[in-house]
């Protein structure tokens, strides 16, 4: 255990090695639980469409669209517990100039990136209400934009099936 601390830098005072190795810990099991959630909407949202497809029934449709909703706000949450922790973990790395193991493994890409630009900015009540809200600048394209689009997609083919093709909506 001692030899797993060591590589995280020889001047990490031991209550921040723990800190450090638990909110490491806690990040990637947030990771796998985003994954897990994506997977579960994602089936449940296929299974509603094959279900629409065969009953031909359109409000189906718009039930299939209201699952990635929910999939996009509860991955936004999660997005936003990821932020304290990927801000902790940079933070102790900054100041411990820690650049191998555990900090070097966080994903590169728009929360980091904000998560920089917070580090950057000294007023501490100006970091806490940042790591409040994400921006949706910062949000990562394949857990909100490309969900959000199909969502889209299958709320006009719900209304376009219901208008245009006859199909039933209750």
């Amino acid at each position: 255990m001692d030899e797993k601390r060591e590589g995280l830098g020889g001047g990490l005072p031991e209550f921040h090695q723990i800190e450090l190795e638990k909110m490491y810990e806690a990040r990637l099991s947030m990771a796998n639980l985003r994954g897990q959630c994506a997977t579960f909407f994602g089936t449940a949202n296929l299974a509603v469409i094959s279900l629409a497809l065969t009953v031909k029934e359109a409000s189906l449709f718009l039930f299939a669209a209201l699952l990635l909703w929910a999939a996009i706000i509860l991955d936004a949450r999660m997005q936003l517990s990821l932020l304290g922790y990927s801000f902790r973990i940079t933070q102790l790395g900054r100041m411990y100039g820690i650049d191998g193991g555990y900090y070097s493994l966080l994903k590169p890409g728009p929360s980091m990136q904000y998560v920089r630009l917070l580090l950057d900015e000294h007023d501490p009540i100006r970091q806490r209400s940042g790591l409040r809200k994400l921006p949706f600048r910062y949000l990562d394209a394949t857990s909100f934009w490309f969900p959000l689009s199909i969502s889209l997609l299958e709320f006009l083919l719900g209304l376009y099936l219901w208008v245009a093709c006859g199909w039933t909506i209750f």
